[in-house]
């Protein structure tokens, strides 16, 4: 007999349960309200980065993901890695990590590019790099690792925000070893439809004949001139007809072409929300709308999802439940009068194995602003099978599993790891829970 098993949640670790928890042949249902933080990502694939980097230290001394992950494992215990380590059905992270990406990016069709064993260091809009383990096709070019004595081009479309070739340019020149580029170059390519009303309107705008003409005509006669092996172009080619777009672009350029990483709101963010959808779609992974309140519980189990859609308030019976609801941004926890909380279930939050609960909200911060604030690490403790543990370290409830950033343990803002986490613990919840 199936188990109907919710999962809450709009971003890739719901999905990520979904996927795991439906081929294990059980009854899905994923109630999705606002997109999360799925949505604003940069672009880049995070898996693991060096705690011991520095931001000046040179590119090519960069150790890959597979090698930090036994760093991260041994160093600090309440990591979600470290909780994953401890599973029965977890041999080795990293294999069970990139096996689980790997997965996941076929399963939304998204041509991801990349591996634990290699580093990727992508440009970002403002001239910055970031290293990262996986990109997706469309910035895989971008790796300035594998860039021998480049001719690099950067540039500029229309208004685009956040992406200023000439200060990207000066940024690149700046880094230590110039090797990677033998010249950077800036051009700017305006169009003769100039009201955008955002980055969005002009991606779209892209994929019509008119946008689509007038980009390939002008990056041709941008290489005629410039003659450049590299094209840095800002992370607007395209929303749904991305790839098309950009397939088309390296075609006509015979250059390698690739996007910036991005910030909110961020075009790459919203074409992996657009995935996401396609993909429970195709799936035929049953979804309902709504923001989730609360639940019925029945002892220490939890029966029933309290729904608001609209003027109406609905119930979704089940037999188990994923939480997948993030962290502050996307509501997963709130900050109710002077202390932090989980506001479906009321599960007990910590700062690694400290009870934070009802601790003033004050004494998660520090004075100094570039502190490592214990604020960005709160959130669920977990067993290794992904089930919330209250102080005592006892399950909070016999039918509940969470997954993705509401877990604690990391910061998710700076510790490299978001989709590493997303995907893995979203599997083992999955999964676990279908045994």
């Amino acid at each position: 007999m199936k188990d109907k098993v919710l999962i809450v949640g709009s971003g890739v670790a719901a999905l990520a349960a979904a996927l795991a928890a439906q081929k294990s042949g059980q009854e899905v249902t994923l109630v999705v309200s606002r997109p999360g933080a799925s949505a604003l990502m940069s672009g880049t694939w995070d898996v693991a980065r060096d705690p011991h980097r520095h931001a000046t230290d040179a590119w090519e001394d960069l150790r890959p993901a597979r090698k930090i992950l036994p760093l991260i494992i041994r160093q600090q215990k309440n990591h979600p890695y470290s909780i994953l380590q401890q599973s029965m059905a977890i041999e080795d992270v990293g294999v069970f990590l990139e096996k689980a990406i790997v997965e996941f990016a076929q399963a939304i069709h998204l041509p991801l590019v990349g591996s634990l064993d290699e580093s990727h260091v992508a440009p970002s809009g403002w001239g910055t790099v970031k290293e990262t383990s996986f990109v997706p096709k469309g910035l895989a070019g971008g790796n300035v690792l594998k860039m021998n004595h480049a001719h690099l081009l950067v540039v500029g479309l229309g208004a685009s925000l956040n992406f200023d070739a000439d200060f990207i340019m000066q940024s690149l020149r700046g880094y230590k070893n110039n090797n990677y580029f033998s010249e950077i170059k800036t051009a700017q390519l305006n169009f003769k439809k100039s009201d955008f009303s955002s980055i969005f309107d002009m991606a779209r705008w892209l994929e019509e004949e008119e946008g689509e003409n007038q980009i390939l005509e002008g990056l041709q006669g941008l290489v005629k001139t410039h003659q450049p092996t590299h094209i840095l172009l800002p992370p607007v080619l395209g929303l749904e007809g991305h790839q098309r777009l950009y397939d088309k672009i390296s075609e006509v350029t015979h250059c390698v072409c690739f996007e910036s990483l991005a910030t909110p709101p961020s075009v790459h963010g919203w074409r992996l929300q657009y995935l996401i959808a396609q993909a429970v779609e195709a799936h035929k992974i049953s979804m309902v709308h709504g923001v989730v309140k609360g639940f019925k519980r029945e002892g220490r189990l939890l029966r029933v999802a309290l729904m608001e859609n609209g003027q109406e308030t609905m119930g979704v019976p089940f037999d188990l439940c994923i939480l997948a609801t993030g962290r502050f941004m996307c509501q997963g926890l709130e900050k109710r009068g002077s202390f932090f909380q989980e506001p479906l279930c009321h599960l007990p939050l910590f700062d690694g194995e400290q009870w934070v609960t009802k601790t003033f909200s004050g004494k998660l911060t520090r004075k100094a602003y570039f502190d490592s604030h214990p604020l960005f690490s709160v959130g669920l403790r977990v067993n290794s099978d992904m089930r919330p543990l209250d102080d005592k370290g006892d399950l909070c409830y016999d039918n509940l599993w969470v997954a993705g950033s509401i877990i604690g343990g990391y910061a998710t803002a700076w510790s490299g790891c978001g989709m590493g986490v997303a995907i893995g613990t979203g599997k083992l919840a999955g999964e676990t829970r279908g045994q």
